[in-house]
């Protein structure tokens, strides 16, 4: 019985036609006719802003490395030794006298 239905339904999917509408190739040969303009996509516009930001971590990084490979600490260090050197003068000089004095630079 199985059998028989299932033969009954291939036979039925054989005969079957589908057939196409009648404005069916019209309307498909007004569309290959038609011109559409073909439009940029905007998917990579964020690739110019990714690529500044990497450009300015490049060059901050760079700049940072080449700055603390030249920088002269010692130079700093004696400096502000100076400036400590002159300020601690200067509040001796002020709790002896009473007094504003001010050191030549």
């Amino acid at each position: 019985m199985k059998n028989n239905m299932l033969n009954k339904l291939k036979a039925g999917y054989e005969e079957m036609e589908i057939q196409p509408s009648a404005g069916l190739w019209d309307s498909l040969d007004q569309k290959l006719d038609e011109k559409t303009e073909i439009k940029p996509k905007a998917s990579f516009q964020w690739w110019k802003y990714a690529a500044v930001v990497l450009l300015f971590i490049s060059i901050g990084t760079i700049s940072y490395f080449n700055y603390k490979k030249n920088f002269d600490f010692n130079k700093v260090n004696h400096i502000a030794k100076k400036k400590r050197k002159k300020r601690f003068l200067t509040h001796i000089l002020k709790s002896m006298t009473n007094r504003t004095v001010q050191l030549p630079k």
